[in-house]
């Protein structure tokens, strides 16, 4: 059994909480929201997944670089709170490649995003400016 992702779940718990709220609703509107989520959770992960193949960092450089940034943790900030998540972002930095990338992740904390959005956010930072936003971890890519 394949386990379930955190985006998976958030999406799941959305749903559930907006048929919950929509239980005065019509079984026809009801239906519509839970078709509405399923679709947006696809396009979602369809975005992800598009944007993992189009950059050219590997899963196993992430995997380093997330490992030395922050020990893999997704929820990680550095002692002064400026930096953030897998790959350590300042929120700038996160929301000037959330613009272009994932516009509904624009002003979230890095720390708070899915890790899959970290990993594609990392993704398209490196192919537009390399290593240099990690001097030294990027080495150990």
């Amino acid at each position: 059994m394949k386990p379930i992702n955190r985006t998976t779940r958030a999406i799941a718990g959305a749903t559930f909480l907006l048929a919950v709220a929509g239980l005065g609703c019509t079984p026809e509107t009801q239906f519509l929201v839970a078709q509405g989520a399923a679709e947006s959770q696809q396009a979602q992960q369809a975005q992800l997944a598009s944007l993992s193949s189009a950059n050219s960092l590997s899963d196993a450089q992430l995997y380093r670089l997330a490992k030395c940034e922050s020990t893999n943790n997704p929820k990680a900030r550095s002692k002064s709170g400026t930096y953030m998540g897998l790959y350590q972002f300042d929120q700038r930095t996160w929301n000037g490649v959330a613009k272009n990338t994932l516009p509904a992740y624009v002003g979230v904390a890095p720390s708070s995003a899915p890790a899959e959005v970290q990993d594609a956010m990392a993704r398209a930072l490196y192919s537009q400016r390399g290593r240099s936003p990690w001097p030294v971890c990027g080495r150990k890519m």
